[in-house]
């Protein structure tokens, strides 16, 4: 019996100790990645052409627009290609541009509505636009995002990219969820700081939609409703923050945006159920006198500027932003 329990309990250990390395393995693929979703997606999958509503529009020429191009271009340090559409201003000698970062499930054509307010609004003569698929989205190369600590790398070469192609060197990031939790990490970041720097670049103004307001809040949350056990996502959330140079601490609102270096505009939905307002309400102690915030009664997760009761109010608001001196 002795030498059964000694050749036992061993056995029994390394099981177990499999079986957590697996849950954690499995636990940490869904926090870094997920299934990309292409660029014909929102029309085939019925989830999708709901959360979309782009009603069979698929190019900026649907929503009014004239003149667009298609770009690739390297996201360098992970050698990933991304594309996106660029669409110049009315103003030719305009050396600004309006970069729409979208969030997790989602690509370039999900903020392409945001164009009739450009164009509504008059910035389309003070601003280029562009649309990025961010990795792992739209026709863009397959990666792990890290809940939107790869985005803001993205979308610094995206700035780049516009820098070299176009000679711009003033920009405003509009991000969306988890593209708006990228968007403030490329704030804070001090390598990609210190790089745009280097260049010349000026991030003048940022909006955040909906965002992403504090990542180990979320996968708790999300561990919380899978049934996960609490030392199981310890141990994800302790792998997942090696994989982003420890960065996990920081990837909250509340520390990315206690001294941003720019004005920034928050819109959120208070019937978000994705992105809940409760938890931004918790970082919003913490953030600098740039930051303002403002909330829109009965809206959903990026469907504020879809609200029928908002849309006004929520143009009114960005066009105001996005025109100060």
């Amino acid at each position: 019996m002795k030498r059964l329990l000694l050749i036992g309990l061993p056995l029994l250990v390394l099981l177990a100790g499999l079986g957590l390395a697996g849950v954690n393995h499995h636990f940490l693929r869904q926090i870094r990645s997920y299934p990309p979703v292409t660029l014909a997606a929102p029309y085939e999958d019925p989830r999708l052409i709901e959360e979309f509503a782009l009603e069979g529009r698929r190019t900026p020429a649907d929503f009014g627009v004239a003149d667009w191009r298609t770009e690739r271009y390297a996201s360098a340090w992970d050698g990933l290609t991304l594309e996106g559409w660029f669409i110049p201003a009315r103003d030719s000698t305009a050396r600004r541009a309006l970069v729409f970062a979208h969030g997790r499930w989602s690509n370039r054509l999900k903020p392409l509505s945001y164009l009739t307010l450009w164009r509504e609004t008059g910035l389309d003569s003070l601003y280029h636009v562009f649309l990025p698929d961010l990795r792992n989205s739209g026709a863009s190369d397959p990666a792990e995002t890290g809940m939107g600590y790869e985005f803001a790398e993205d979308l610094y070469f995206t700035l780049r990219h516009l820098h070299a192609t176009h000679g711009i060197d003033r920009f405003v990031v509009y991000g969306f969820s988890m593209g708006a939790m990228g968007t403030a990490v490329l704030l804070d970041r001090p390598d990609l700081r210190a790089g745009l720097d280097s260049l010349g670049l000026t991030i003048e103004r940022v909006v955040l939609d909906s965002p992403l307001s504090n990542v180990e809040a979320s996968i708790r949350r999300g561990a919380a409703r899978q049934g996960v056990p609490g030392p199981v996502a310890d141990l994800a959330l302790a792998s997942f923050d090696r994989t982003i140079d420890g960065y996990l601490p920081r990837l909250r609102l509340g520390a990315l945006l206690a001294d941003p270096p720019c004005p920034v505009l928050i819109l959120q939905g208070e019937a978000d159920r994705t992105t809940p307002p409760a938890m931004l309400d918790a970082e919003r102690p913490a953030f600098g006198p740039a930051v303002r915030v403002h909330t829109f009664p009965g809206a959903d997760h990026v469907k504020i500027y879809r609200h029928p009761d908002h849309r006004a109010a929520y143009t009114a608001l960005v066009a105001d932003f996005l025109r100060r001196p």
